[in-house]
């Protein structure tokens, strides 16, 4: 990729440097996973470009690899498909079970090979034949296509350099991160967890924060008053709850697709 984005013009040392930050923002999107199953994160959508900007600006890096850089979107931003906590996840599933995690490489290759196939088969199609905005998503097929344009305007227009403010913002976010890592490792009794601060950043957090509340809530009291037992016990009621929404999910597609509704949100502004 790196060859691939110099040879659209972007210098050697900005790509390397470009999904350098994108493989480490990958690896916390995967230990978040890990250690909290957060499945949506935005707070760092384009976090490798926000921070090349606040380092750089535009005084140190041309208009032509900001045109690179803003039309990678899916190269770098942390959108919900991402396959490796999903696949890690499955193969912790299997190990715990004692299903040797080679009989599921294959599986899971073939099924990542398999779904690429239709999935960019069925798009083009889809495209080509309805719209991408109006068939499938608006926003992906419209905003999307205009976002890194709008971005490259205003930024070009700028022409600043490093962003003083933003690498301040940098530095503190990171120790604010690091402290609480610190306080949650040392002190037993800490529970302010380090996911929450990065959590609290994001629009998504708008429609989940109550059921956060109300989920640490009631976990603190089951293992308080509880304990384990009552706390095991009670964990297909909780999991049945998520497969329930997932359920109910799929349910709603099926009867939008049925009856043609059009633009049908479970949640919005």
């Amino acid at each position: 990729v790196v060859a691939w984005v110099n040879l659209m013009g972007m210098p050697i040392w900005l790509g390397t440097l470009l999904f350098v930050l994108t493989y480490v923002f990958v690896l916390m999107y995967h230990r978040f996973m890990a250690d909290g199953g957060v499945n949506l994160l935005w707070a760092a959508q384009s976090g490798p470009n926000y921070m090349l900007y606040g380092f750089f600006g535009t005084r140190y890096i041309d208009t032509r690899s900001w045109v690179i850089l803003l039309s990678l979107p899916y190269f770098i931003w942390p959108f919900k498909g991402l396959v490796g906590p999903q696949s890690f996840e499955g193969l912790k599933i299997a190990s715990e079970v004692g299903i040797p995690w080679q009989q599921l490489m294959g599986l899971i290759v073939g099924g990542i090979a398999l779904a690429a196939v239709i999935s960019y088969w069925s798009t083009i199609v889809m495209v080509y034949t309805h719209g991408g905005g109006i068939a499938l998503d608006r926003y992906r097929f419209e905003h999307v296509g205009i976002r890194p344009f709008s971005e490259l305007r205003s930024i070009v227009d700028a022409r600043e350099g490093p962003q003083v403010a933003k690498i301040m913002g940098f530095a503190i976010s990171g120790a604010v991160v690091v402290a609480l890592s610190e306080l949650r490792w040392m002190l037993p009794w800490w529970r302010l967890h380090p996911i929450g601060f990065v959590l609290s950043t994001i629009f998504a957090t708008r429609y989940m924060w109550f059921s956060l509340l109300v989920g640490s809530m009631l976990n603190w009291a089951i293992n308080r008053y509880g304990g384990v037992k009552t706390y095991r016990n009670g964990r297909p009621f909780f999991l049945g709850l998520i497969f329930g929404d997932f359920l109910m999910l799929g349910v709603w597609f099926v009867v939008c697709a049925l009856t043609g509704v059009r633009g049908f949100r479970l949640f919005g502004d």
